[in-house]
């Protein structure tokens, strides 16, 4: 397949680099400019935070902290889709640098950051996790990141669900890494991922968090949609 030869240049370097540019250009969905996939040069944006101090029942996280708006924001969708849905990794570093930028201010570098984890078939599928790749970017900048969680149920995908099904659908999706119980305890933790809509994802990893001792459980996101 054409995605599958486009991974397989990337590995070589650096005339396969050399020749995925000449074949598939790279493109910023924001400049237009060739060289790269996406910039966020000219962008001003106030990071949109939302706290749940008195969260009804059945809901644990405390927060959500997004750098974008999603919807309002056409070129950075675009590269979060062209990420996932076409297979080009090297956006989720430009994220989670650009993230840590947008908010760093926000979060104490005491804080764990833990991505949210894929199903190791859409984790095959995929070839990497997206939000492993934005946590690294960000946690360069003196965060400490830790894969606490793993997905063991493969569930559907949330895109079409509404508020109630999402929540049913990602009932027991989520289980602590072997052996990582303890990092959790007593910790004020962010959950990073690319896009929260509903925080229902979120919501049901921070669940588990919160059962193996975490004080706080925030969202960390690229963007709010």
């Amino acid at each position: 397949s054409v995605l599958a030869m486009v991974l397989n240049l990337e590995k070589l370097s650096p005339a396969g680099n050399w020749l995925l540019d000449l074949v598939f250009p790279r493109q910023c969905s924001r400049c237009n400019e060739f060289g790269h996939y996406l910039c966020f040069r000219g962008v001003s944006s106030k990071p949109i935070v939302a706290y749940y101090p008195r969260a009804k029942r059945g809901w644990y996280l405390d927060g959500i902290i997004a750098a974008f708006d999603y919807k309002k924001d056409e070129p950075l969708r675009q590269g979060i889709q062209a990420m996932k849905y076409d297979g080009v990794p090297e956006i989720a570093k430009l994220l989670g640098e650009e993230l840590f930028c947008q908010v760093r201010g926000l979060i104490d570098q005491k804080a764990l950051l833990v991505p949210v984890p894929l199903h190791q078939k859409r984790l095959k599928y995929r070839g990497f996790n997206q939000a492993v790749l934005i946590a690294n970017a960000f946690g360069g900048k003196g965060f400490e990141v830790e894969e606490l969680l793993i997905r063991k149920v493969s569930t559907q995908t949330q895109t079409e669900l509404d508020r109630k099904d999402r929540a049913a659908n990602l009932a027991g999706a989520f289980a602590l890494s072997k052996g990582k119980s303890k990092l959790a305890k007593s910790r004020t933790i962010f959950l990073v991922d690319d896009v929260a809509t509903t925080g229902s994802t979120l919501n049901a990893a921070a669940k588990m968090l919160k059962k193996s001792g975490a004080k706080k459980v925030f969202g960390l996101v690229v963007a709010k949609d």
